[in-house]
C-alpha cells in the first residue's frame, strides 16, 4: 500500500506501508531512519535497490537501509558480480535473523532525528535484551562518530558488527559514559551493529 498520508486509521488496517520509491541509496538513508516515527518497523517497507555499477560499499549501504524495516528487494538483481551478490545474500540472511525482534522493538535516534542532508545518520531499535543500531556515513561525515545510548546504562555491553561481515567498521563501547564510538572508514558506508548486555544490572 502506498499513500501520501500515513495515520493510525490507515495503518491499523494494513500490514504493509511502502516508505518511498526513492532509488538513490544515499537519499533513502534518512527516509529509512525516519520511518519508525510514523510506522512500525515490521510494517514499514524499505526498498533496497543494489545496482550493477555499485561498489561493494554502496551495495552494503543500500542493503543496510532495509535491515531495520520490512525488507523489499528491487533493481537489477541478476546483474551485479559475485561479490555484490554475496553481500545481498548476506544482508537477506541477517534480516531473517533479526526480523523476529522488530515487532517488540522501540526506536531511538542517537544522533537526533535525521535531516535530509545530514552526513551521519543513526537509527537504534531496542528490545529488552538487544539493541540493533544502523549507522550511515554520507559524504562530509566524519569517519568516527560517538553515539549516546542511555538505554544501555547500568551494565557492561558488547557491540558487534552484524552487517556487512567484511566491513571495516569498528565499534567500541564505553560503559562509563554509555557511549558507543563507531568508525566507518569509507564514504559512503553503513553498518548494522548489535549491542547486548554482558552482565546483569546491579540490584
Amino acid at each position: 500500500m502506498r499513500s501520501a498520508r500515513w495515520d493510525h486509521a490507515l495503518l491499523s488496517r494494513l500490514q504493509l506501508q511502502s516508505t518511498s520509491d526513492q532509488q538513490n541509496l544515499q537519499l533513502y538513508a534518512p527516509i529509512a531512519a525516519s520511518a519508525p516515527t510514523a510506522v512500525t518497523p515490521e510494517q514499514g517497507a524499505v526498498w533496497a535497490y543494489p545496482q550493477p555499477d555499485d561498489s561493494l560499499d554502496e551495495v552494503a549501504f543500500t542493503m543496510a537501509d532495509a535491515l531495520l524495516g520490512r525488507m523489499h528487494l528491487s533493481g537489477h538483481l541478476p546483474e551485479p558480480g559475485p561479490e555484490a551478490h554475496a553481500q545481498v545474500h548476506e544482508a537477506v540472511a541477517v534480516y531473517k535473523a533479526v526480523r523476529a525482534d522488530l515487532p517488540e522493538a522501540v526506536p531511538s535516534w542517537p544522533l537526533g532525528l535525521p535531516g535530509w542532508d545530514d552526513p551521519s545518520i543513526a537509527l537504534a531499535l531496542h528490545t529488552p535484551a538487544t539493541t540493533y543500531l544502523t549507522v550511515w556515513r554520507r559524504p562530509g561525515g566524519p569517519a568516527t562518530t560517538t553515539l549516546r545510548l542511555p538505554e544501555q546504562a547500568g551494565g557492561a555491553a558488547r557491540a558487534e558488527v552484524l552487517y556487512p561481515s567484511a566491513s571495516q567498521a569498528i565499534a567500541v563501547w564505553n560503559p562509563d559514559t554509555t557511549d558507543l564510538t563507531v568508525t566507518l572508514p569509507t564514504v559512503p558506508s553503513a553498518a548494522l551493529l548489535r549491542i547486548t548486555r554482558t552482565e546483569p544490572d546491579a540490584p
